[in-house]
């Protein structure tokens, strides 16, 4: 791939923020960070730094697959140990990256090792007689999602799984978009820490339909393989399933809940593109049902000590 070519794309990328290709490849690589950092976009982020890599810089180069294995560390996807490996077969001359490079080689799990992971806090289990709410995404302009608060307490945790219950009326999931955010409030969506739409699982849930009267039917849809870095503090969590169907995020009153807050405290928020709803309290939006208005619901975090 030629020089021209990948500042040229950088450039493009770029172009919405004001930045240009020929304000030269330090100047990207600060626009690629924000990327990371301040929106939380990791797959954006890492777009951008895989032209900054092809750019023929070779500070900047290295520099950006580094923090492209940060990101892929993040999502817990095995790309990390190639892009630390590039530094050390690419860029080797490049002395302090290549150290990092090595320090987060020996730093990655093996292949073959898996962390074990412990439930960290689930917000309970569905309660019936309470209305979910639209849980689902079709693509980035095109979703309704449910976002419930937990708490991170002191030490930290490293998010290795998120999971969300919804009685659907489809099978077949293999993907699911989550979303970690923080200082979110009615109306405010706060910042996203960490996000993407990654391969998950969906497992039936004993007990929870079809009914007579209702033919949905409860799945957990789960995402595994993160690894996401949390320090202590308050965080929103939504997990949407991917698929053609109705889809709602069940509703809790927390029973077998684990850890802060435990489905009662009814900070739930609602995020809409298809039904002009912004953040709105869950409750504003959530028809009543026998018991009551959806104002939690069934969403969880898996952790793990190993990554600490």
């Amino acid at each position: 791939m030629s020089r021209l070519f990948c500042w040229t794309f950088i450039g493009m990328l770029l172009l919405g923020g004001g930045i240009h290709a020929a304000d030269g490849p330090e100047i990207a690589l600060r626009a690629a960070i924000q990327k990371e950092v301040l929106d939380g976009d990791l797959a954006g982020a890492i777009r951008m730094y895989e032209a900054i890599a092809e750019g023929g810089d070779p500070a900047a180069a290295a520099q950006a697959l580094i923090r492209m294995g940060r990101c892929y560390e993040r999502l817990g996807d095995p790309e990390a140990r190639k892009a630390y490996q590039r530094v050390l077969t690419q860029f080797a001359g490049q002395k302090e990256a290549a150290q990092e490079a090595r320090d987060r080689l020996a730093a990655l799990p093996n292949a073959q090792e898996k962390p074990r992971a412990v439930l960290g806090w689930y917000n309970g289990d569905w309660q019936s007689g309470i209305p979910g709410l639209a849980n689902w995404y079709h693509a980035s302009h095109e979703y309704a999602r449910v976002y419930d608060d937990f708490v991170v307490p002191e030490g930290g945790w490293t998010v290795v799984g998120v999971f969300s219950d919804n009685r659907t009326d489809f099978d077949g999931v293999t993907k699911a978009s989550w979303e970690i955010r923080k200082g979110m409030s009615p109306q405010r969506g706060g910042k996203v820490v960490a996000s993407g739409v990654s391969s998950a699982s969906q497992t039936v849930i004993p007990g929870n339909g079809p009914f007579p009267r209702d033919p949905l039917i409860g799945y957990r849809i789960q995402v595994d393989g993160l690894r996401v870095p949390l320090a202590p503090g308050t965080y929103w969590l939504s997990v949407a399933p991917l698929g053609d169907g109705v889809s709602f995020v069940s509703a809790t009153r927390g029973r077998k809940a684990v850890g802060n807050p435990g489905g009662n405290n009814g900070m739930a928020l609602f995020d809409s593109s298809v039904r002009d709803r912004r953040f709105e309290r869950a409750e504003a939006v959530s028809g009543g049902g026998q018991l009551g208005f959806g104002n939690d619901f069934s969403q969880g975090v898996l952790i793990s000590d190993k990554f600490r």
